[in-house]
């Protein structure tokens, strides 16, 4: 369990792997899914604290 949830912070945060990795076609797509998600995340809430402080 220690090991999943690791390797979802490194991967959540886009700071890199290490030495672990994805094994696997749909490990791989679900990692890069969880990169993107991440980013489109981030973005929201950056759009939000913007948003709350023009009021």
């Amino acid at each position: 369990m220690y090991k999943n949830l690791h390797f979802s912070y490194i991967t959540y945060l886009t700071i890199g792997y290490g030495g672990i990795g994805s094994t696997g076609a749909l490990a791989r797509m679900l990692a890069g899914l969880e990169v993107y998600l991440s980013v489109i995340l981030g973005g929201l809430f950056l759009y939000a604290l913007v948003k709350r402080s023009e009021l």
